[in-house]
């Protein structure tokens, strides 16, 4: 777990919560193929491969998931190192 002080989680069962630029996500990738996510925790998400789906689409959904999942973590990182060199700023 990579934290700021604990407050700033940016890994583990956080990544998957509900807030409004993850949902988007998520949403977005099971409009497409007319699915709902449960994107509560991680294993939620990957038992989606577990649908009957051809080779080719079962790959493109695991790139997509792995894809979905770095972009949402690169966001939180980039909210944290903002946040510390805020407080570094006002120290």
């Amino acid at each position: 777990m990579l934290s700021l002080s604990k407050k700033y989680e940016i890994c583990g069962p956080s990544v998957f919560s509900v807030r409004s630029f993850v949902a988007r996500f998520w949403d977005w990738l099971g409009s497409c193929l007319n699915i709902h996510f449960d994107h509560s925790s991680t294993l939620n998400v990957l038992n989606v491969l577990k649908g009957s789906w051809t080779k080719f689409v079962s790959l493109v959904l695991q790139s997509a998931i792995f894809h979905i999942i770095d972009a949402i973590r690169f966001k939180r990182k980039l909210a944290v190192l903002r946040m510390s060199k805020f407080l570094i700023s006002i120290s």
